[in-house]
Order: structure tokens, then sequence, then C-alpha cells
């Protein structure tokens, strides 16, 4: 008896081990090849829509993460979305979402008929950069609305900035992936799916017809216009797996001292809304760890934004960002008490605010460092020095 505990003994500390060590390799192996699309299913809503949309505004306050790249309304259908009955009688929003409940519709032909806003596109920040030279496959369930006309050209952008246009003209850029068979699916949904290797680090992922109507073939149908229903994108990396390059402005870069400002460059919002979008994540787990690193630092929280709305509206909208992060901070264990908050608004920009390039530079969020430990370690990774840092 004394042996067969002897051996259960040591069985029992061999299964310790393999549960305790094996799982988090294959959750870190399984986390390399995640979906870096937010929201991939339109299942996740800022606010339930109350009727159609109009504009892509309306879209772009909806849907959490996803946002039209121009002025033209994409639909979202799903709880709670009343489709109007004279779109009803054409067949909007009749079938299932292919996965969960909720789905898209955008235009992508039909400039020519009575289709209002006949092409719409979907935009989307990844939760991380493309990796240049990297592999990736796209996948996304499509089906059309019945009695459209099945085209051709539903194509993916990928760009290192966001493409907004500000009026309803059709986005003219060669897409990173275009399906360029015509695609017949009114009777149910099919799986698309490419791969690609990425050219640059983009960031925004374009999803629609990035060609004229004299480019894109079609197939007759009752109504003059192609209208394709979307669930599910996701993309993912393909092995080799290429390391991250990492960024030239990352925290563990930055010398932390008394009364330093410090811009965080990767902390990033929903369009028009104060909440914190998905690839945050990381730069605020840096401020998390710089603050942990020395309980007796206190910091103020300054948010900003351009100058796209009024003042006023700015103002409100810098002090529920910066707010946003102070949450996030103290959500990971950081007292309140060594946190304040400011808003800006649009008094001081870092760039001009007559290019989306330079109004993404002044929607940002900084951090004064108000008060530190002049023991406390000044890198938060890496070689870590002590000192004020003065």
């Amino acid at each position: 008896m004394k042996k067969q505990i002897q051996f259960f003994g040591r069985y029992a500390f061999l299964v310790l081990i393999f549960v305790t060590i094996l799982p988090p390799k294959n959750i870190a192996q399984k986390e390399k090849y995640e979906n870096i699309i937010p929201n991939p299913g339109f299942e996740e809503y800022s606010t339930f829509p109350i009727g159609w949309f109009y504009t892509g505004r309306h879209f772009s306050r909806v849907q959490k993460y996803w946002f039209s790249a121009t002025n033209t309304s994409p639909d979202v259908y799903g709880p709670k979305v009343v489709v109007p009955k004279q779109w009803q009688d054409k067949g909007f929003g009749n079938p299932k979402a292919a996965q969960g409940q909720s789905y898209v519709g955008i235009t992508t032909y039909g400039c020519e008929s009575e289709k209002p806003h006949c092409k719409e596109y979907i935009e989307v920040q990844l939760k991380e950069p493309l990796v240049p030279g990297q592999n990736y496959k796209i996948t996304m369930d499509v089906t059309q609305l019945q009695n459209s006309m099945p085209v051709n050209n539903l194509g993916v952008v990928l760009s290192e900035e966001r493409i907004l246009h500000r009026n309803e003209e059709c986005i003219l850029i060669k897409p990173a992936v275009n399906f360029t068979k015509v695609i017949d699916s009114r009777h149910h949904w099919i799986k698309l799916q490419s791969k690609f290797v990425a050219s640059d680090a983009s960031q925004y992922l374009v999803i629609g017809n990035f060609f004229s109507d004299q480019q894109t073939k079609v197939l007759p149908a009752k109504y003059p216009f192609g209208y394709f229903y979307l669930d599910h994108v996701v993309l993912k990396k393909v092995p080799p797996i290429l390391p991250v390059p990492i960024d030239k402005n990352d925290l563990q870069f930055v010398t932390l001292r008394p009364d330093k400002l410090i811009t965080l460059h990767n902390i990033y919002f929903e369009f028009d809304k104060a909440d914190l979008h998905p690839r945050s994540d990381k730069e605020l787990q840096q401020l998390v760890a710089i603050m942990e690193n020395d309980p007796m630092m206190e910091i103020e929280i300054i948010g900003h934004t351009d100058d796209m709305g009024t003042d006023n509206y700015n103002l409100i909208l810098s002090q529920k960002r910066a707010l946003a992060v102070k949450k996030y901070l103290v959500e990971n264990n950081i007292n309140e008490s060594r946190l304040i908050t400011t808003g800006k608004g649009n008094t001081e920009p870092m760039a001009t605010n007559d290019t989306e390039a330079g109004r993404q530079k002044n929607r940002r969020i900084e951090f004064r460092i108000l008060k530190m430990n002049k023991n406390a370690p000044t890198k938060i990774s890496g070689t870590t020095t002590s000192g004020s840092g003065l």
C-alpha cells in the first residue's frame, strides 16, 4: 500500500507539472494566430439603432469599432434594427446571420441606377498593425440581397492611415485582395477566403468595391444594383510567424522624470467616442507597469482632440477620453488618488488639422509625471537605471 501511495504521489506531481506548464505555451501559440479584427461578427453595438441609416455617421455611431469610410450608409441587421417597409418589401434584412444574430450590408454596384449610395464601404482599425513580409489569410461570410445583381470586385484595401472620404464618391484604390469572379450567393451564405503577404504596417482594413461600374462584371437580375451581406470577417497570420518590429515610440524607450510630458502614441478610441479600442491595450499595460514600478508616482492624464466639431463638444470629448484612460488604470489596480484628468479639446494641436494624418496626431492622450520616487526605475523594461533622470 505504501508503494502504491508513493507511486500515485509521483504521478500526481507529474500531472500537475503537465497542467501548469503546457497550457500557457498552448495559449501563447493560440494568441499568435488570433483574429486581429475586432467585432468580426458585428455583434457588438455602441448603441442600438432606432431606425434606418441615412449617412455614414449613423453606421459609425452604432457599430462598435467599425465605421463607414465615406458619407454613404452601410446597413446593420440584427436585434432591434427596424428596416423601413419600402426596403423590407424588397427583401432587405431577410437572411438570418451566418453566425450569431447580426450582420451588415453594403451596395457595391449600381451608380447608374436609382439606388441611393451606389458604393458603400466598411472600415475597421486592426488590433495590431500588419507585419511587413508576414503571410495573412482573410475570410468572410457573404450572401446577397435576393433579386440583386451578382457582381465581382468585392475587395479588401489595407492602409497605414485611416481612409475617410467626406462625400459619397467611390474609393478607387488598388485592393490587397480582390475577388474577381462574379459572386452569385443569392440563396445561401458562402465563405470567401484569400491569402496575401503584407507589404507594409497597415492598421486599417476596408471592404467594398474599389473599381468603377464599367470595370465590374455583373449578371442580370430584377434589381439594377449589387448588394452584399457580410458576416464574420477574420484576418489571421499564417506560419511562419515573423517577429513584430518594436515601434520607435514604444514606452520602453522613454526616460521617466518628474514633470515630463509623455505622449501615448498608441492609444485609440472609437470614432467620435470615448470608448477605448482594443489596439490600446498594449500601451495601457505599459503605463500600468510604470505606475506599479513606482508606487509613489502620480500623473495627470490629458486628452486632446482635432478641430472637427464645436469647441465645447471637443472639450467634453477630450475630458471623457482622459477619464476612460483613468478608468482603465483603476480597473488594473492603480489607486485613483494617484490620477488626475484634464481635457484640452482642440486648443493644443501638435500638427495641422487640414489633413487626416494631422488630425490623427492631434487626437491623442498624454500624461505628465507630477510626482515620482527619485530612486525608482526610469525605464519600464530592458536595462533599467535608477535616479531622477534629470
